[in-house]
């Protein structure tokens, strides 16, 4: 009888640290995937189009990490500007392009 308790006990007690390390590691995976935000707000600028340059060289400059791609940077570059699909930029051209930035101005 003693010995079914003690096997008891041990199933109960292997059982008991399985569940308590697989929730640690739920835990700690959820943790690290939580990138904390930062609070930034949204600014305009000019820039003089350099020649060469394009809304790809642009966007890799001056995009920030509220864009998801490059892409989408451009888009709003785009609009912004009036710009069509068939427009295109060049050297003295001014644009105005958009930035965040955490600094309050």
């Amino acid at each position: 009888m003693v010995k079914r308790y003690s096997c008891l006990f041990t199933a109960i007690l292997i059982t008991f640290l399985i569940l308590a390390v697989s929730l640690s590691i739920c835990f700690t995976v959820n943790a690290d995937q939580e990138k904390p935000k930062r609070h930034a707000y949204k600014y305009y600028t000019d820039i003089v189009i350099q020649k060469g340059e394009s809304l790809w060289d642009i966007a890799n400059e001056h995009m920030t990490e509220e864009y998801d791609s490059p892409k989408t940077y451009i888009k709003e570059v785009k609009s912004i500007n009036s710009l069509t699909d068939v427009d295109k930029i060049y050297a003295g051209q001014r644009i105005v392009i958009p930035y965040y930035s955490t600094e309050l101005k």
